[in-house]
């Protein structure tokens, strides 16, 4: 199909990523539409998240280390092209690129520019799919959320790598105080909402619990269920410490309104990197102050830059710095609820936002379309 000049002032977005509960994807989304930008968004998680493996797929997939079945890939690359026709994008946004094929991006940039958004650190392996290297002489602009990527990019031949960090989604990231009864589910001291990711997360937040004896944790979110693994207790010291994080565990997820009301049912939120990722800001460092929570997070220098130590949240380099810090914010309420507050002012007052996001990356576009006009 021949594409069609754009009539509209405002580009149209073909916007394409995962949008499964919980999805970060959410957030540039709702940043375009708040924008007033026309958005048609194909939802990935139906070929990638919601289907089943038969014996002989499952072993398969293990042959090929996590490589999807061709025709699902097939599948969810064609309704991309079929939204690209029915659309003609001015832009194609995606959110990760997982199996995205570099066909379906020569395809779309007939139409318009290519984006994509990578939260993950693509030079870890474990992140990236086989299609990604193959992909990158496609994109137009390369958005990252840290700054060590930005090179690792250039020296492949992205042009244009621009950092922007995590953030958090108006709306579905707010405070919501719990009633009663979802107080007397959630409540505890201090709580951690977030995935098993591996062992070394689980020691270091074993590590505090260990060292807060009278101190109520709870930890909500996906893979924790892996802690009961015969091979990971091969550690002795493991033997120490992890039955408290058997006791302080939900096999399960929270997400937004849930997420906030089991914040707010604690005096603390821990807030812990992926370091597999060398992250050094998370969602929850913007997820946590907009709850309107108190929080504890690892001290870093992104972290320091973006809400004041001592004044608008609070840091720690070791369990031992955080368990001590836990018990002096147990004890000291009023000087913990003002933090809190301060925190979440910084957040509504800062550049923290999805819409802030969605915004940086029209600015991007504009810019390459001035480029390519001149």
């Amino acid at each position: 199909m021949k594409p069609k000049k754009s009539l509209a002032k405002n580009p149209r977005i073909l916007y394409v990523t995962c949008l499964n509960k919980g999805s970060s994807g959410f957030g540039y989304l709702n940043g375009f539409r708040n924008m007033g930008l026309t958005v048609l968004e194909v939802d990935t998680s139906a070929w990638l998240g919601n289907w089943t493996f038969s014996f002989w797929e499952r072993i398969a997939f293990k042959i090929r280390r996590g490589r999807l079945p061709k025709n699902v890939i097939f599948e969810m690359n064609r309704a991309i092209i079929e939204a690209a026709d029915e659309l003609q994008p001015d832009l194609t946004f995606f959110v990760g690129a997982p199996f995205i094929l570099p066909e379906t991006l020569q395809y779309t940039r007939r139409y318009g520019l290519n984006f994509c958004q990578f939260n993950d650190d693509m030079f870890n392996p474990v992140c990236r799919t086989y299609t990604f290297f193959d992909c990158l002489p496609y994109w137009d602009c390369i958005f990252v959320t840290r700054q060590c990527n930005i090179e690792e990019y250039q020296s492949l031949g992205v042009s244009r790598v621009a950092v922007v960090p995590f953030a958090y989604t108006p709306g579905l990231h707010r405070p919501v105080q719990p009633n009663r009864e979802e107080y007397e589910k959630y409540r505890g001291d201090v709580a951690f909402i977030g995935s098993f990711i591996s062992p070394a997360r689980a020691d270091y937040l074993a590590e505090i619990i260990y060292q807060c004896p009278n101190v109520k944790f709870n930890i909500w979110g996906g893979g924790w269920n892996m802690l009961k693994r015969p091979h990971y207790w091969i550690k002795p010291r493991r033997w120490r410490t992890w039955p408290y994080l058997l006791k302080a565990k939900h096999n399960y997820p929270l997400f937004y309104d849930e997420m906030s009301k089991a914040m707010n049912s604690h005096k603390i939120v821990i807030g812990l990197l992926n370091h597999h990722n060398r992250d050094l800001n998370t969602t929850r460092t913007f997820e946590i102050p907009a709850c309107g929570a108190f929080m504890l997070a690892e001290r870093t220098s992104e972290h320091l830059e973006m809400f004041e130590e001592g004044t608008e949240a609070e840091y720690f380099d070791s369990a031992v710095e955080a368990s001590s810090k836990i018990k002096y914010y147990l004890t000291y309420e009023e000087e913990r609820k003002r933090i809190a507050q301060a925190g979440n002012r910084r957040l509504l007052t800062s550049d923290y936002s999805y819409f802030d996001r969605a915004r940086t990356a029209m600015e991007q576009y504009k810019a390459i379309k001035h480029e390519q006009n001149k």
